[in-house]
């Protein structure tokens, strides 16, 4: 069972590492998650990052894109969104999306912050959150 948990991550980990390198290459701008042994990283267009110790996620939650609210820091090019925004649903929460997704992931963390966050496509994004509760186990 172990063998298959670690062969599914590296599988969903290669297949991450090519699309991302895959929008490098091709110039246009793109989010990039890093997941390293012990922690998230999601790296949003124009140099929001935002890393996260796997320990401190309380839950992770697939969901629709919630109403975003205003942004009160950050950056909206194109299909991206990043930083920091304020809702009725989540006060100031971390937001790191594309509009070309119409699911996305929702972290609550232990010290009660939010991040919302998805990638490339909704399949993606689907994916991106098997592999988190992956690394949640």
């Amino acid at each position: 069972m172990k063998r298959n948990k670690i062969a599914n991550i590296i599988i969903i980990a290669a297949i991450f590492i090519g699309v991302t390198l895959y929008f490098i290459i091709s110039g246009g701008d793109t989010m990039i998650l890093d997941f390293e042994e012990s922690t998230l990283t999601i790296h949003g267009v124009s140099d929001f990052t935002e890393t996260v110790q796997y320990s401190e996620i309380e839950s992770a939650e697939l969901m629709d894109i919630p109403e975003l609210g205003v942004m009160a820091e950050g950056y909206t090019k194109g299909q991206y969104s990043c930083g920091t925004w304020e809702n009725e649903q989540y006060g100031s929460y971390r937001l790191f999306i594309t509009d070309k997704a119409t699911n996305c992931i929702k972290l609550k963390l232990t010290d009660g912050r939010i991040i919302v966050f998805n990638y490339i496509q909704s399949y993606h994004t689907q994916e991106v959150h098997e592999m988190l509760l992956e690394f949640l186990d």
